[in-house]
């Protein structure tokens, strides 16, 4: 039997290849479908840059610095694309995607920076907007089972890149012309992965034995594979620190 992504309300992706802790692909069918059993997305919300709407060059938002906006926080509904025909795109920048359930649950995870692309769809749950989240770096489903460990390895790549954000952010003080958002939302999305990667596989070696529980042992050695594999790849820094990535010295 065939089941229509749709029904589900979203579905993760993974790479094609290589070992991965996250996702290459997020897809989430928003919704205002009154009747749908399920898991019914009602509404997205993320981190974009391109405020003054849509983008539609490759480069989003082309090379003027000036054009490059703040980073804000998008919610994005089933009327969002209402009357627009075809794909509408947007630049994310890192930070949380949380999907909104209409029932009251929801979906947490997180992207490194990456492209939003959404449409008008008619699915089996009717008229949705069909809403695609790709990225070169992980996408982290921050919402799977074992999450609540204090020894996760994705949280605490996330946790450690986000804190890192704030103390540059904090330092760098008053940004009128939104600088620092322009240089992290430029950034490639596979370096921040590797900002954050670097700080948690440094942030678990530094634990004391201790506090070395099973699910740390389970954790560690499945960051010390991703940190090993991300360190082969052509992308991985020479020095993978937060300002080093963004060429932001404070």
């Amino acid at each position: 039997m065939t089941i229509d992504p749709a029904e589900l309300g979203y579905i993760f992706y993974p790479f094609t290849e290589g070992f991965s802790i996250g996702y290459a692909e997020l897809d989430v069918f928003v919704s205002v479908a009154d009747g749908a059993e399920g898991f019914v997305p009602t509404e997205l919300v993320l981190s974009t840059w391109d405020d003054a709407g849509p983008v539609g060059d490759p480069d989003f938002g082309g090379s003027d610095p000036a054009s490059a906006a703040a980073i804000v926080r998008t919610a994005i509904f089933a009327h969002t694309a209402a009357g627009m025909q075809g794909d509408i795109t947007h630049r994310i920048a890192p930070g949380f995607v949380m999907v909104q359930g209409k029932a009251g649950g929801g979906l947490s995870a997180y992207c490194f920076g990456g492209r939003l692309v959404y449409r008008q769809e008619s699915t089996g749950r009717g008229n949705v907007l069909a809403c695609r989240l790709t990225s070169p770096s992980p996408i982290f489903n921050l919402s799977e089972e074992g999450l609540d460990w204090s020894e996760n390895g994705i949280l605490r790549v996330v946790d450690g890149l986000e804190s890192e954000i704030a103390t540059l952010r904090a330092q760098i003080g008053s940004d009128i012309e939104n600088t620092f958002d322009r240089r992290l939302a430029r950034t490639d999305p596979r370096l921040l992965y590797a900002a954050g990667l670097d700080l948690a596989y440094r942030s678990f070696q530094a634990l004391p034995e201790v506090l070395r529980t099973e699910h740390y042992w389970d954790e560690y050695s499945t960051l010390v594979r991703a940190h090993e594999e991300a360190k082969q790849s052509d992308w991985w820094p020479t020095d993978p620190s937060l300002p080093a990535v963004l060429g932001t010295q404070v």
